[in-house]
């Protein structure tokens, strides 16, 4: 078993072929963006068949993007941060195996982008929520970030999401084909 060392994400790679990220904190700084990056490198370059898993930390959470304290330094910085969350994007959307987002909690902006990267996204059925709030913000969805959202989801659903502010809940997030499967727990997820 090979085990990552990183500060905000644990990541393992088992002998079966099995990665698995799991994020530490609720949101994405620029060190868990590129922590997850590095993580994905490791799992490229690893020979035989692979599949991939992100879950988020314990609690109520899958991911609720990148840290509003990025956007509240300068212009440069915060480019700079989306530029890489748009490079991991593309990482996954391009990774050489088959992921699975496994969302226990609320997946709010980039969180939600994070999942839609991946090949399946499987999210516990209760009162959590998936939303894109950027607009919500004053701030619009960059094309290089939206591309998980454009490559997975149908046209009305991206309308919905990235101009419409919808909240979905898991089992409207089925329906509309954001989420693929539900799980009845944690437990059930974790399976």
């Amino acid at each position: 078993m090979y085990t990552g060392d990183f500060e905000t994400l644990s990541y393992t790679f088992s002998p079966e072929g099995l990665a698995v990220i799991r994020l530490l904190g609720p949101g994405l700084s620029r060190q868990t963006i590129r922590e997850f990056s590095d993580a994905l490198e490791h799992l490229d370059s690893m020979p035989g068949p692979r599949f991939f898993l992100t879950c988020g930390p314990e609690g109520s959470i899958f991911c609720g993007g990148i840290h509003l304290a990025t956007f509240m330094g300068s212009h440069t910085d915060a480019c700079s941060v989306l530029g890489e969350f748009s490079f991991l994007v593309g990482k996954l959307l391009r990774l050489g195996c088959p992921s699975a987002a496994l969302m226990s909690g609320h997946a709010v902006a980039g969180g939600l982008m994070l999942a839609a990267a991946h090949d399946f996204r499987v999210a516990v059925d209760d009162d959590s929520r998936l939303i894109m709030n950027e607009l919500k913000y004053g701030m619009g969805v960059p094309r290089s970030m939206a591309a998980a959202l454009l490559a997975k989801f149908s046209p009305s659903v991206k309308r919905d999401l990235m101009l419409r502010l919808a909240v979905l809940s898991p089992r409207e997030a089925q329906l509309r084909g954001v989420v693929d499967l539900l799980a009845k727990d944690r437990d059930e997820l974790m399976r």
